[in-house]
């Protein structure tokens, strides 16, 4: 016959159960999917919006010309100082110089 584990004595309690395991954590990339079995895609997505969660905001961009970062450089050609003494300033300060080149062309705002 099959054996049995013999009764605990008098007054003590069984030993509880261990505490279930945590579950791993969600990393970056990690994906997430239904929880329910049987659930797919389609099934889990019906009747939901499709529209965008988060409306995006139109980003308006400057031209070089008039961006605050690069603006003193093109006031300076526009005051007469030689195009080579700029690009030489803007190469102190870390700006690429080729900005002077297309002076319309569109930055990013601040």
């Amino acid at each position: 016959p099959a054996s049995t584990p013999p009764p605990a004595p008098p007054g003590t309690e069984p030993a509880s159960p261990p505490p279930p395991a945590a579950p791993p954590p969600i990393t970056p990339g990690d994906e997430v999917g239904p929880r329910v079995t049987g659930e797919t895609a389609e099934t889990a997505n019906e009747g939901l919006s499709t529209a965008p969660l988060v409306a995006e905001a139109a980003v308006e961009y400057v031209k070089m010309k008039d961006h605050p970062d690069y603006a003193r450089f093109f006031r300076m050609e526009r005051m007469g100082v030689p195009t080579q003494a700029v690009k030489n300033r803007m190469a102190l300060e870390d700006i690429d110089s080729a900005i002077l080149d297309n002076p319309d062309a569109p930055a990013y705002p601040t």
